[in-house]
This record gives C-alpha cells, structure tokens and sequence, in this order.
C-alpha cells in the first residue's frame, strides 16, 4: 500500500479488525500477559514512553513541525502496540490525523506508513507487512539512534512474537 493510498477509514477499518479479533479472542487480548520481552518492569517503561513520544508529537504539532510530530505520534502508537493495545494505536493515529488538519502529509510520512504496516501485521497476522515495514524503515528520517533502536525493536517484536502461529 502506497503512502497516498492510506486514508482515514484504513485506520478504522483496522480498529474495527483488531477489535473483533480481541472479542472473538483469536489473537488478542486487551494486554498480552505471557511474553519474554514485556516483564512488568518493561511494560512501566513503555507506558511512560508512550507518554513521553505523545508530549513530544504534542509539542511539535504546537510548533507547526508536522514531520517532526508525526514521528513521534507513531513512536506513541508503536508504543501502544508494545503494550498489546494495537487498537488504542490505531485509535490513537486516527485522533492524531483530526488533530494535525493536514491528513495527506501525515499520511505520506514514511515513519505513518511504517507503522500502519507493522498494525497491519498484527490485525491480519500476515508477515507481507511486516516485509513491507522492513523496506519502509530504511525511508525513515530518524531525530536520534534512540527512536530508530525502538521502531527497530517493535519490528522485531511483532515479527517474532505476535505472528507466532
């Protein structure tokens, strides 16, 4: 899917998925409990990330740093997904769109195009997109080796643990 194909209804279409998956209890459930990668010590790490990623996207959406912003909202949303509420991710995307006003920059960003891949990945547990991510990452413009070493580990997390048949 090419960036200027990636509308709003996408990512309610996704939300819509992962919901029904969530309640029809086929992959997911509202937090993944059982997994070697988020011990109770990492899952308060990624929650204070996902505050801090939303504060920053927060900040930079104030300054009219649309780019900049939009990094760190999907650096937020790919923390929400580490927490296995890839629903509250997308949601939270959505809301970030409405917010932003100019939904075809932020639809053609390569780090929104990355993480609406890895999103995909999980609703349809497919790994064609996580293939796709892994040739988008290298699109990406990252501020510091710390936001690119965490897109990187949600990637890998998603390839290995929640694409497990």
């Amino acid at each position: 899917m090419k960036p200027e194909e990636i509308d709003e209804e996408v990512l309610i279409e996704l939300s819509k998925k992962l919901e029904e998956m969530r309640r029809g209890e086929k992959i997911l459930s509202p937090v993944i409990k059982i997994t070697p990668l988020i011990d109770e010590r990492k899952f308060e790490a990624y929650l204070s990330k996902i505050e801090e990623y939303k504060a920053a996207a927060k900040k930079h959406l104030e300054m009219q740093s649309l780019p900049t912003a939009t990094l760190y909202a999907c650096c937020a949303a790919l923390a929400i997904l580490m927490i296995a509420k890839p629903i509250k991710a997308a949601n939270f995307l959505s809301n970030f769109i409405k917010k932003a006003g100019r939904k075809q920059e932020v639809k053609s960003h390569p780090m929104f195009h990355y993480t609406l891949l890895l999103l995909k990945a999980v609703a349809y547990k497919n790994k064609e997109f996580v293939d796709e991510a892994k040739k988008v990452f290298w699109d990406v413009v990252f501020i510091n080796r710390e936001d690119r070493q965490f897109a990187e580990n949600v990637l890998r997390y998603v390839e290995k643990y929640l694409l497990k048949p």
